[in-house]
């Protein structure tokens, strides 16, 4: 009986696989050790201290914001169409965009309504952290460049992301800006377009932000006037999301002084780890008159104040 008890339990236990052989030489693999409370092992190039780059998320995009177009044909077709012509409305109006000209108070200018365009750029920044670079188109058009009063510099700006061969998502047609020369700062450093791009990472470390630097103000009249501002966009979802907002310049002053005696100076400081902390410097500065008299009503100060990015956008401490 217990001869047959032994044969009946080795039949029902299943035999187990041999091990694998071992090759001299080379030692067995052993798995890694899962350590509690010990972090996984950094990517390549990563600084200590510094957040992972977020996964770029899945491209969607509302069907009514899809294109299909080939940019580099876009391009050549919109340097060959006409000024005003409704090719040049077309093409715009492909990538969401509207054709540039002077207000209805302006516009009994016959050149008011036949903008003539000076540039297209296509920049290749990395705003979502997809696997391949966005688009960011920007035509540049001059209005009217022959009438003092009434000459005009306009944008037309529009984001991409690539959905696919030739067919892309239109994040953003806000970003087109307008400008008439004579709002051209009177103090600082004023540039020809009334907005400068530029694409830092601020955020993260894979994906880019949007920059966007504009100016205005005044040299006519009696009095004059000059401000800058610096803008942060971060595309969240399909569209971009306006994150940061402050102006860097500020001045008044009656003409025909040719520099401001006072005025508010705002520097932007990126620091630590993505998402990085915005720290501005302010600085109110107070400046003599022609006759050496400085300004009765202004005081010079010096502040700090720090932003940190909270809930999609940046906050004040």
């Amino acid at each position: 009986m217990l001869l047959l008890a032994a044969f009946l339990i080795a039949q029902a236990v299943e035999p187990l696989e041999p091990p694998p052989p071992r090759i001299q030489g080379v030692p067995s693999p052993r798995p890694a050790p899962s350590i509690r409370g010990v972090p996984s092992p950094r990517p390549p190039g990563q600084a200590p201290g510094v957040p992972s780059p977020r996964a770029a998320p899945e491209p969607s995009c509302s069907p009514d914001k899809v294109i299909r177009v080939d940019l580099d044909r876009w391009r050549a077709q919109m340097r060959s169409a006409g000024p005003g012509s409704e090719e040049q409305s077309r093409l715009l109006a492909q990538l969401g965009l509207f054709m540039p000209g002077l207000p209805q108070d302006a516009d009994q200018l016959p050149c008011g309504q036949q903008p003539v365009l000076k540039g297209v750029d296509v920049f290749s920044p990395r705003l979502t952290g997809g696997p391949r670079p966005d688009r960011v188109v920007q035509a540049r058009f001059e209005v009217c460049p022959d009438e003092q009063h009434a000459a005009m510099i306009a944008l037309r700006i529009q984001v991409l992301q690539p959905l696919g061969a030739g067919t892309y998502c239109r994040l953003e047609s806000e970003l087109s800006a307008d400008r008439f020369v004579r709002d051209t700062p009177c103090a600082g450093s004023p540039q020809k377009l009334p907005r400068l791009l530029s694409f830092p990472n601020v955020t993260d470390a894979r994906r880019q932000t949007l920059q966007i630097k504009d100016q205005g103000g005044s040299c006519g009249g009696t009095q004059r006037s000059a401000k800058y501002t610096t803008a942060l966009f971060d595309v969240q979802g399909d569209g971009l999301a306006e994150i940061f907002r402050l102006d860097t310049y500020e001045a008044e002053y009656p003409a025909p002084r040719a520099t401001p005696l006072g005025d508010t100076t705002r520097t932007l400081h990126f620091e630590g780890p993505f998402p990085k902390a915005i720290r501005v410097s302010e600085s109110i500065g107070c400046h003599s008159d022609e006759e050496g008299n400085p300004p009765s009503d202004c005081t010079p100060a010096q502040t700090e104040k720090t932003y940190r990015f909270t809930g999609g956008k940046y906050v004040e401490e």
